[in-house]
């Protein structure tokens, strides 16, 4: 065997081949890649080519005793160790012990040792002084699958070489030369299946064809004999399987299975090749060179056109959501004991599932929505805010009796008893003018509406200038902010139909010292106080008789005992100013909204 035998890796092979030619020999090699892949093979046919009775060379005898030393395995100038199995400390002194006899046969004392990352780091440790510094007739040819386990320090000391997974097509290349020279009799399809499970190790593909080729003698080896060797599921079986998930044919989906499992397939054996299969159709829908879908997929050149009509009829989107709930049932199967019935699941949902939306008909279905919103073609519906009304605030004793007063109706024909008030002059606010304001503040910004509606008292409303009072100088601050001010200007020139109002914003202060003032000397005026029945049916003149005039005196009484009841519960409030058994956070909220508490 020589260099021309590796298969896949032309670049290593011209580079080890170069270093042969021209005597630039290294001390340390390391060989790393996949399993497989020819790295003890390589490293085989190096050691053979240095200690060549006519080497080094590229071309070795294969007779001389160097030669015949590799291809024996005979450990006499060319020794073999497996790191799995000598991985110690004593094992690496032992190495470092025979490294100072000089060679029998060749040139070179070559020490092979496959699977390096197995070694203890004590053992690897061990190893680097030599590593660095060999005698000059020592040449160490390092083997790895997982070069990243390997010490730095020692990866630093060698020549490092990767060997890559071989292609699809190297390996039915090397297979069609072996089954010619062994005069095997195979199907270019059964060795494309053979190469395509041999997932890039050459290694691997040459052993299975050898343990096909006894089937070779009497007839053609076929993919079904591949399929059956490696225990897998036949395409055909997979296609119909899928092809009845997609037309939502359970029963069918339901009868395969059972039938695929009688012949000896685990359930999780059938998922993964369900896997396999909706993988492999996602890359021929996604990929258009036909020679990278038959190299990287199990689909071969007899079901390609099979699987592409199919293909036809499902979106990606659907193909990558039945991968996903294959994976999440495999998942749960692995863990179950009755791993057929996860199975049934998996396929009873797949063939149940509703076609799925592409993003494209949703994309088209948002843009006809658009279209028909654009051109009035269908109504749109917004949803009103629910303006909260605003918490009314503790009914002063004057309005108290004014809505007393006029809820009070006079029947025809009855006596009026008046009596006398001192009523303080009224100052100028109109309620139903503010509450209306208050109203156009709120739809115009609800924000802002609600600020005056809790916090403001009206102190004068007319069409030239509102004036409100706030119980603190922060609630005056904000409402000197255009945000809440303009709309409350807006709202009141709109409601009294003028072109400019003054607006006057006052502390709560200032304004209890006016009226305080204002009652110390009222303006007298007479207010006929009503005292009569709150029934609004009038009493004919001939009705009435003295015991109608005793029941008005009777009400009048009740009219006056309520009166007296609403003044207590007010002096109960200024009772109730002394704050001193309450939270710090009550007495808060109390001092920045000018609040009482009620019993």
């Amino acid at each position: 065997m020589v260099f021309a035998d590796i298969t896949g890796q032309e670049s290593t092979v011209k580079a080890l081949s170069n270093a042969i030619e021209s005597g630039r020999i290294m001390h340390a090699y390391l060989f790393c890649g996949p399993r497989g892949t020819g790295k003890t093979s390589s490293a085989r046919i190096f050691a053979k080519s240095l200690n060549c009775e006519n080497g080094p060379t590229v071309k070795p005898c294969g007779k001389c005793p160097g030669c015949l030393d590799v291809i024996n395995s005979t450990p006499v100038d060319v020794i073999e160790i497996d790191a799995a199995s000598n991985r110690s400390v004593e094992d690496a002194r032992n190495i470092l012990e025979k490294v100072q006899y000089a060679p029998l046969h060749g040139k070179y004392k070559i020490y092979i040792i496959d699977e390096v990352h197995m070694l203890t780091t004590e053992a690897s440790n061990t190893l680097l002084k030599t590593l660095e510094e060999p005698p000059e007739n020592v040449i160490f040819i390092l083997a790895t699958t997982e070069s990243h386990k390997v010490l730095e320090t020692i990866v630093s000391r060698c020549q490092r070489y990767d060997f890559r997974r071989i292609t699809t097509a190297d390996i039915v290349k090397r297979l069609e030369f072996i089954a010619k020279s062994e005069k095997i009799k195979i199907d270019n399809n059964a060795l494309l299946a053979i190469a395509k499970n041999a997932a890039g190790g050459m290694r691997d593909a040459v052993a299975l064809l050898d343990q096909l080729s006894v089937l070779g003698q009497d007839k053609n080896i076929s993919v079904d004999d591949v399929n059956e060797i490696l225990g897998q599921i036949s395409y055909d079986s997979v296609f119909e399987i899928a092809d009845n998930i997609l037309k939502s044919d359970c029963s069918q989906v339901l009868q395969l299975l059972n039938s695929i499992h009688d012949r000896g397939n685990e359930p999780s054996r059938i998922l993964t090749a369900l896997i396999q299969y909706f993988r492999d159709m996602l890359i021929l829908k996604s990929c258009s060179d036909k020679n990278f879908i038959l190299s990287s997929t199990k689909i071969n050149e007899e079901i390609y056109e099979k699987i592409s009509k199919q293909a036809e009829n499902i979106d990606s989107q659907t193909l990558i959501y039945y991968i996903d709930r294959i994976t999440y049932h495999f998942s749960k199967l692995k863990e179950s004991n009755n791993k057929y019935m996860w199975a049934e699941l998996c396929l009873i949902e797949l063939a149940g599932t509703p076609k799925i939306s592409t993003v494209a008909e949703l994309m088209e279905r948002i843009k006809i929505l658009e279209e028909k919103i654009n051109s009035g073609n269908i109504s749109v519906s917004q949803k009103q805010i629910p303006v909260v009304e605003p918490a009314k605030p503790p009914v002063p004793k004057e309005e108290i009796e004014s809505f007393i007063e006029e809820e009070t109706v006079v029947p025809a024909e009855i006596p009026v008893q008046k009596e006398e008030k001192n009523v303080p002059a009224s100052n100028g606010s109109s309620d139903d003018d503010w509450k209306n304001i208050i109203k156009a503040v709120v739809k115009e910004k609800a924000p802002a509406g609600m600020f005056f509606s809790n916090l403001a008292r009206p102190v004068e409303v007319t069409k030239e200038k509102i004036v409100i009072s706030f119980a603190n100088e922060m609630a005056v601050k904000q409402a000197e902010d255009d945000s809440k001010k303009i709309p409350l200007k807006n709202a009141a020139t709109s409601y009294f139909g003028v072109g400019d109002i003054v607006i006057k914003i006052v502390k709560g202060d200032s304004f209890k010292k006016k009226i305080i003032e204002e009652e110390k000397q009222p303006e007298v005026k007479k207010v006929e106080t009503i005292v009569a029945p709150t029934s609004k049916v009038v009493i004919p003149k001939e009705t009435i008789t003295e015991k109608t005039v005793e029941k008005t005196h009777d009400i009048s009484e009740e009219k006056e005992e309520i009166t007296e009841q609403i003044e207590e519960k007010i002096n109960q409030r200024k009772r109730n100013d002394d704050y001193s058994d309450i939270s710090d956070t009550s007495r808060m909220i109390i001092d920045l909204f000018g609040g009482t508490i009620i019993d």
